[in-house]
């Protein structure tokens, strides 16, 4: 962290059976936010890199390196796909 950024980890509740957790920056609003997995080495911790999610960077964009599974998406998407059914009725 630069000198005038802050964080914290964060976890409470907003009512009873509403608890949350939360991974907070603060200063200019565009301090990223990551999740990384490292290997250890001879013995130290977070040695070598394996993975790294970002979780927000600068722009507010999200990012991982695999695979992202959901049961459900509700939004617009944009891309090419290999494979694809409709919901709707078929038409040729």
């Amino acid at each position: 962290m630069a000198g005038n950024d802050q964080f914290r980890i964060l976890v409470g509740a907003t009512a009873s059976d509403y608890g949350y957790a939360e991974i907070a920056t603060s200063d200019n609003g565009d301090e990223p936010i990551y999740v990384r997995q490292y290997l250890h080495q001879y013995g130290v911790p977070f040695k070598i890199l394996v993975r790294s999610a970002t979780l927000l960077d600068a722009s507010g964009n999200t990012s991982f390196p695999g695979t992202v599974t959901a049961p459900t998406f509700i939004g617009n998407l944009s891309g090419t796909a290999n494979y694809a059914t409709s919901a709707g009725s078929a038409s040729v």
